[in-house]
């Protein structure tokens, strides 16, 4: 991580030199990333929104999704979910006219997180059930096993047994067969 956080730096540094917006929005959000990684999520919503700042003024909507989307990402874990659902709603907006499933599937993925830790579980299981189905057509077995422990977790609120089990058994095979091992252990432990 640190040998990443350096090249970012000077990416950086190298960007203000070229008064280069679009290399510095890049070097903020791998910044970002590194917090992130870190878990220092305020530290990387900081950088993420620095890097938004410096992507304003260019017309590039991949790059802007991209950001919106590592916002989201930042804010759901500080429990912000006013800024996670304003980040989402631009994320989408880019979308529009910007073909990336994974991201389609990531927004989709966070609105499930987002109604699930409000309470509100008939809507986190929708929108968690159109992102696996993004993901598994995508054949993306990391969006995949997350989204599948998350719907397990869904539909155990929902007292819907059957169908969480199957969830979480399937995130169990994915991890194994992936090895995301953390992932696995959590999936497991809720079979259990």
């Amino acid at each position: 991580y640190y040998r990443a956080l350096d090249a970012w730096l000077k990416s950086l540094e190298l960007a203000g030199e070229l008064q280069d917006g679009y290399g510095a929005a890049r070097a903020y959000i791998g910044i970002g990333k590194f917090y992130f990684a870190l878990q220092t999520y305020t530290r990387a919503l900081e950088c993420h929104e620095l890097a938004l700042s410096a992507a304003s003024t260019l017309s590039r909507v991949s790059l802007l999704a991209e950001i919106q989307i590592n916002i989201v990402a930042d804010a759901f874990r500080l429990r912000d979910f006013a800024r996670a659902n304003s980040a989402l709603a631009a994320a989408q907006v880019a979308l529009q006219t910007y073909d990336r499933p994974d991201w389609v599937a990531e927004v989709a993925f966070y609105r499930g997180l987002i109604c699930f830790e409000q309470n509100q579980f008939a809507d986190a299981q929708e929108h968690l059930s159109q992102a696996y189905s993004i993901f598994r057509k995508d054949r993306n077995p990391w969006g995949e096993s997350h989204v599948l422990l998350a719907l397990g977790r869904t539909f155990l609120k929902l007292q819907e047994l059957e169908h969480a089990e199957d969830c979480l058994s399937a995130a169990c095979e994915l991890s194994e067969k992936h090895q995301l091992i953390a992932l696995g252990i959590e999936a497991h432990e809720m079979v259990a």
